[in-house]
């Protein structure tokens, strides 16, 4: 007498309860992965953050000042006050390139549910400080807002401390 081998395979109820549970898993994280306004809005404000560490470095590294530009979708580091026209950029070191971020995708295509909240221009000067346009250390902590329009996505802000020039949220 030939012994019986054990049945291979799934039974039915097993495979309905499988795909229903993948299912429900399915329909709960597809609009987190298909919405990407919200992964855009933190991969720009790490963006601006580290843009605004670098500057701070490239300052305390050239010992001279730098300029930081904000606009409503871009900041930019210069080592003139003027960064346009004929100002003198900081070099990107990953690009090679001026030092200018934009609230958009390595398409070109412009996130449409971020912008920077704070258009202003202050200089970190050659130990790293901070100093207002004109020149004059200042004296309270400088607050870069980041907002977001994403759905269930949060406004962020960066701070830079007025003796020191540290740059943290």
């Amino acid at each position: 007498m030939t012994p019986q081998l054990p049945a291979r395979g799934f039974t039915l109820v097993e495979l309905v309860v499988t795909l229903t549970i993948v299912g429900i898993v399915a329909a709960t994280a597809y609009p987190r992965f298909a919405n990407q306004q919200g992964f855009q809005s933190r991969a720009f404000f790490e963006q601006v953050q580290e843009g605004i560490k670098f500057a701070q470095k490239a300052a305390i590294a050239q010992r001279k000042r730098v300029f930081v530009t904000i606009s409503a979708t871009s900041i930019q580091a210069c080592y003139t006050a003027v960064c346009g026209g004929g100002g003198v950029p900081v070099t990107d070191p990953t690009t090679g390139l001026a030092l200018v971020l934009t609230a958009q995708d390595a398409r070109g295509v412009a996130f449409s549910a971020v912008a920077l909240a704070t258009a202003t221009t202050f200089a970190f000067d050659g130990l790293g400080r901070p100093r207002n346009a004109a020149g004059v250390l200042l004296t309270l902590v400088t607050t870069i807002n980041v907002n977001s329009t994403a759905g269930g996505d949060i406004n962020r802000a960066i701070y830079i401390e007025p003796q020191t020039g540290y740059v943290h949220t």
